[in-house]
This record gives C-alpha cells, sequence and structure tokens, in this order.
C-alpha cells in the first residue's frame, strides 16, 4: 500500500505560471481538491517537492515564494487536506546568482528532496509515489527508487526518453486508476 505521494507542485497540483510569486495567481485545476481529499483520507501522507529557482535567478525572493506556498497549504486547509511537508530547491546550475549557482542534489531531476521527504517521515522507497508532469519529475523518483505517475496538465508534459509507471490526464485520473486502484 501507498503511504505517502510527493507531487510537483507547478503544472500538476496548479496551474503552470512561469516565476510564479503572487498567491492570487495560484488556480488549482480540476480535480485536484477531491484527488488529494481521497488520497488524505485513505490515510496517505501528502507532500510536495518544487524546483524554484526564480529565486536563485534573482526574480523573486525567498518571502515571496514562502507567501505562496502558505496560500497553498491554507487552500487545501480549507478542504481538511493537510500537507505533511513542502520542499523546495532555490538553486540552478547555470542561471542562479551568487550562492544559489550550484548544482544541487535537492535540484530535480537530481532525487535529493525526494530522498529527504522518505527519511523525514519514515517512508521507504516501495511506500512512495511521484506525482509530476515533466520528465525532471520521474527522472528525480527513479534516481531515488519509487514509482512515478506523469500527469499530462503541465507545460513540459514531454515524455522523452522516460518510462513513468502510469501516464494519465489529470491528478483526480492517477488516484482513482493508479495510487488508489
Amino acid at each position: 500500500m501507498i503511504k505517502g505521494v510527493i507531487f510537483d507542485r507547478d503544472g500538476t497540483l496548479i496551474q503552470h505560471v512561469p516565476y510564479l510569486h503572487h498567491p492570487a495567481d495560484v488556480v488549482f485545476f480540476d480535480g485536484v481538491m477531491d484527488a488529494l481529499s481521497q488520497l488524505h483520507q485513505a490515510g496517505v501522507a501528502l507532500f510536495i517537492a518544487t524546483n524554484q529557482s526564480g529565486i536563485g535567478r534573482g526574480l523573486f525572493t525567498d518571502d515571496e515564494y514562502h507567501r505562496v506556498a502558505h496560500h497553498i497549504h491554507q487552500a487545501l486547509d480549507q478542504h481538511g487536506i493537510p500537507i505533511q511537508q513542502t520542499y523546495y530547491c532555490p538553486y540552478h546550475p547555470e542561471h542562479g546568482i551568487g550562492h544559489y549557482k550550484q548544482d544541487s542534489h535537492l535540484r530535480k531531476p537530481n532525487p535529493g528532496m525526494l530522498l529527504q521527504a522518505m527519511a523525514d517521515h519514515n517512508l521507504n522507497a516501495s511506500d512512495v509515489v511521484m506525482v509530476g508532469d515533466s520528465h525532471v519529475d520521474i527522472q528525480a523518483a527513479a534516481r531515488a527508487g519509487v514509482r512515478s505517475a506523469l500527469v499530462t496538465t503541465g507545460v513540459s508534459a514531454e515524455l522523452m526518453e522516460i518510462n513513468p509507471n502510469y501516464i494519465g490526464p489529470s491528478v483526480l485520473d492517477i488516484v482513482d486508476n493508479f495510487i488508489l486502484a
């Protein structure tokens, strides 16, 4: 049985807005609340792992990122959906500024955020599914040894040379037909 699901944020749970840093721009995809509610009711822990290179690029601040993250958590809380923890990576190996210019183990497709979530919450790879809209999400899952599902709602839902365990048109489809099936 799945004990934890790690979601990418932009393009997966919410509509992709380049370098999102205003809470008012957060729009959840249809069915996301129902999907997350089903997982919560089934006793599955919910996590978010998101690359946020806009911080490292100097396009928005860490505080602006946290305001958006808080807004997302509040919206989910209002629907009775707790997120155990959100992990984010502000670094970029080429476009980061100052100390943000680094090849971080946290930045997807590296598995750092997924491995940290599993370590922090005592989860084994066999207990976890990663859901994302991009090849970097699926590669991070493979490198962390967890199963993966690709949702085709994102702007970068290219298949390239990745092999997710499931491909679905929505998070709700993935929950209904893969995670809780």
